[in-house]
C-alpha cells in the first residue's frame, strides 16, 4: 500500500480512514480543487481525489444546490439501486459511494454575488472506485459521509442544521 497523508480533503478525512477503501499500488496522489474548502463565497463546488498508481480511487464531493430533496437519483448514483442512509436532509448510499443533502442557512454571512439566494443547500458524495472489497466500503461509507457532513456544516458555518 503506497503512503497515505495522515490528514486528506482540507482535514475532512485521516488517512488511516481512508486507507481500507484503496486498492493495492506503489504510488499515492491527492488532489484537491483548492487550498480552502468553500463552495459559498467563492466557489460553487470543491472536490478532493485520491489516486492510486494514477487510476482516481476516492473522491470527496460538495457543492450547492436549490433543492433540498433528490439526491436519489442524482449523477453520482446513476441507475444504480440506492438504500437510504441517516445523513443530512437525505442520504443514499449505493454500489460505489453515499450522497447527501442539507440545508446550510448562513443568515448575515458572505455569499458569492454570483450564487442566487435559493442556492441554500449543500450536496455531498463520497465515492470509491476500485476497492478491495465492495462490502468494507459499504459498511465504511455511512460514517464516512456523516463525518463529511459535520465537517461540511462546520466549514460553512451553517446555521440550521
Amino acid at each position: 500500500m503506497p503512503s497515505i497523508p495522515k490528514s486528506l480533503c482540507w482535514g475532512a478525512f485521516r488517512g488511516e480512514e481512508i486507507a481500507p477503501l484503496l486498492p493495492t499500488g506503489k504510488e499515492s496522489q491527492v488532489a484537491t480543487s483548492g487550498p480552502e474548502f468553500d463552495v459559498v463565497t467563492v466557489h460553487s463546488s470543491r472536490s478532493c481525489r485520491v489516486y492510486i498508481d494514477e487510476k482516481e480511487s476516492f473522491l470527496a464531493w460538495a457543492g450547492v444546490r436549490s433543492t433540498g430533496k433528490g439526491s436519489s437519483w442524482n449523477h453520482w448514483s446513476g441507475r444504480q439501486k440506492t438504500s437510504p442512509i441517516d445523513v443530512g436532509d437525505e442520504g443514499f448510499l449505493f454500489r460505489k459511494g453515499a450522497s447527501s443533502v442539507m440545508l446550510c442557512e448562513r443568515p448575515g454571512l458572505p455569499r458569492s454575488p454570483t450564487l442566487s439566494e435559493a442556492m441554500k443547500y449543500v450536496e455531498m458524495a463520497i465515492i470509491v472506485d476500485h476497492a478491495p472489497k465492495d462490502e468494507v466500503a459499504r459498511t465504511a461509507l455511512p460514517s464516512l459521509l456523516r463525518q463529511y457532513a459535520q465537517f461540511v456544516k462546520q466549514k460553512l458555518k451553517c446555521g440550521s442544521v
